[in-house]
This record gives structure tokens, sequence and C-alpha cells, in this order.
């Protein structure tokens, strides 16, 4: 990705396409201009280009979750309430399966966002959705804080349909995502052990919040950790029904049944094609923690009952 032409910001969550499109609020150029918020190059871009990380203050926080709320789907999706300088406290869907992170104009963040006029984004896998390149000084989630985070910004209200306030996958990966039955965010210090004893280890690829899985017929192929999705999809011209996550050892460390598919075909994304996004309904199934720096998906025995 470079930073210094045109940026791009990839979504790759299932849930990116529910409902209608929403109305613009544009963004006022000329406020920018007179608060000295319009910039060339926003600070934070280095993170999103591949040449830092985004590093948070050591902390732990409770996420919650929160009802899909549209006609017709059911399902949960994660949140954090994220602080601004001032700001806040702010909805933001924690989406593991987007790679960055967007803001809409519309939110109370607008208020401390810098903005460039000049560089761009784009939003693909299902949405037409595009914007302008910004960042926010400071942000927080409950104790713990990071500085320049850098986001797109849409013109777009941030709805139940069609959230626009989300934070991604380059800003999350170098935290704890951890599920036992409530979820928790951690990060420095307060990150624990990513491999409980007696636990299943699931290899992430490199880098990613993808795995391997097989298909019915004993195919591998790859899907991606999607914490945006309320429930799990296969893309466009797969089957739905059983899919295997394999651990380490070879054992099935959890068997995913399908009953949906993504509005788009597979993805080609940092070289891997993906096939399924694991959703909130998969992800909820059993205690796990995800360590995407270390590589490691912890996934807890199953309960014997």
């Amino acid at each position: 990705m470079d930073a210094c032409t045109r940026v791009g910001v990839v979504m790759l969550s299932a849930a990116a396409v529910l409902g209608c499109a929403s109305p613009t609020r544009p963004i006022d150029w000329d406020r920018l201009q007179a608060e000295a918020r319009l910039v060339d190059s926003p600070p934070g871009l280095h993170v999103l280009s591949g040449q830092g990380r985004q590093t948070w203050t050591d902390g732990e926080v409770t996420l919650r979750t929160v009802p899909l709320g549209l006609a017709g789907a059911s399902g949960l999706r994660l949140v954090a309430d994220v602080r601004g300088k001032t700001a806040g406290p702010v909805p933001f869907i924690v989406d593991t399966g987007s790679t960055g992170s967007i803001v809409s104009w519309a939110s109370p963040l607008a208020d401390e966002l810098i903005v460039s006029r000049s560089k761009t984004f784009h939003v693909a896998a299902g949405r037409a959705d595009s914007g302008y390149m910004g960042s926010l000084p400071r942000v927080s989630i409950g104790s713990m804080w990071t500085s320049d985070l850098a986001v797109g910004v849409v013109e777009k209200p941030s709805t139940n349909a069609e959230p626009m306030n989300i934070l991604g996958m380059i800003h999350l990966f170098h935290t704890q995502l951890n599920y036992d039955g409530a979820w928790t965010l951690r990060s420095g210090a307060f990150r624990r052990d990513p491999l409980p004893a007696a636990w299943t280890m699931v290899q992430f690829e490199q880098g990613t919040p993808f795995v391997r899985i097989v298909d019915s017929e004993g195919n591998t192929r790859f899907g991606v950790i999607d914490t945006g999705a309320p429930r799990s999809v296969v893309a466009q011209g797969l089957p739905e029904g059983e899919y295997v996550i394999p651990a380490t050892d070879g054992t099935a460390a959890m068997r995913v049944q399908v009953s949906g598919t993504a509005p788009w075909g597979e993805l080609k994304i940092a070289g891997y094609t993906i096939s399924l996004f694991i959703g909130m309904d998969v992800l909820e199934s059993r205690p796990s923690r995800m360590t995407f720096d270390q590589g490691v998906w912890a996934i807890a025995p199953s309960d014997p009952r």
C-alpha cells in the first residue's frame, strides 16, 4: 500500500453490504482550513502502508455486543466505545474482517479529525464507498489509548444498516482479543498467555487474521476471522454446509456449519484467496483467544456436557 499516492482501505466484512445507501454529509473543507485541520498528509499513514505499527498503552477493556437490529436479519456485532481527545464515547464496530478503520464525518469525532483532500481511499468488497484519508490525534478505548490513528473519512452517517465508524484489523493487530462469555481487548503488559494449557492452537497465516479451512471435499482453502460479520458466510460459488478449521496437530479444532453466502465471490487479499468469512455466530460458540501478531488462535476444549 502506497501512502504517498492513493491510499486503499480494504473492507472484507460480510456485514458490509446490509441495508440501503445512506445520505451523504459533505465534509466542510472551509471549516477544516480555518481550523488548520486540512493537511497534505495526515499523521499515522505509515501504519497503513506497513511501515510501522499502531501501539496502544497497556490496558484491558471489556467490549460489548449489540443486536444487528435489521428487519429480516439477526446476530450480534462487536462494539467498542471510542473517545477522542474530548468527544465521545462513539460506538465503533470492532471488525477484524476490515483492514483499515473508517469514521463518519457525521460522528462527534469529526470535530477532531485532521483530513487530507489529496489522499483518498476506496472501500472494496461489496461497498462502493470512497472518501478521504484523515487522522485522529488521540483515541481511547477504556484505559487503552493511542495517538495518530489513521482513518478513512466517509461522507455518510453511521447507521445500523451501514456502520461507518469501524475499527479495523491494522489497528488491532498488536492487541489480544479474548472471548470467554464476554469479549475483552488487551494490550501491552495486560496481554495473557497466547496458548493456555489444554487449549487447541490454530495457526494464523503470518501477519494476517486468515486461517486454513477444509471444505467437504477435502480441499484446503482460507477463511478470515471476521468480528464485523454477525454470521458466517461463504463466497459466492462455494457450497454452504460444513467447513473444518484444522488445529496445528492435525485434528479438527472447530467445525463450522455455514448457511449463508456473501454477495461477492472469493477475494484475493495479500496473496490469499478468501473463501469463508468466520463471523460472530462461530466466534461465540467456544471460548477462544486471538493473538494476531504471534499468529495464535487458541480455542478452549469442547464443553463435555
